[in-house]
C-alpha cells in the first residue's frame, strides 16, 4: 500500500513540475518560451513559465493632419496588425 501511495506522489510531484512550464489565456494552454496571438485580437502573450507571462497590445495613436491613418489589421501578427499612420 505505502509504495502505491508513493508512486501517486511521485507522479503529482511530475505533474506540478510539468504544469509550472505551462501558461494558459483564456483556456488556450503554452508552453514556456511560446507567444501566443488570441486569434482576432492584437495582442500576445508570453509564457516565462510557473504562468509568469508578459502581455503586449498596441499602443494608442492619435491622427495627425496631414497623417493617414491605417486602423488596426487583426489578420496580421503582432505587431504588423497594429494601427499606425505614415506622414
Amino acid at each position: 500500500m505505502k509504495f502505491y501511495t508513493l508512486i501517486a506522489v511521485i507522479f503529482a510531484i511530475i505533474g506540478i513540475a510539468q504544469a509550472a512550464d505551462k501558461c494558459t489565456v483564456n483556456g488556450k494552454t503554452f508552453d514556456q518560451g511560446e507567444k501566443y496571438q488570441p486569434p482576432g485580437t492584437c495582442e500576445i502573450y508570453e509564457c516565462f513559465g510557473k504562468n509568469g507571462m508578459i502581455h503586449s497590445n498596441c499602443p494608442p495613436i492619435d491622427t495627425l493632419k496631414p497623417c493617414k491613418y491605417f486602423p488596426q489589421d487583426t489578420s496580421k501578427p503582432y505587431p504588423k496588425c497594429c494601427a499606425r499612420q505614415k506622414c
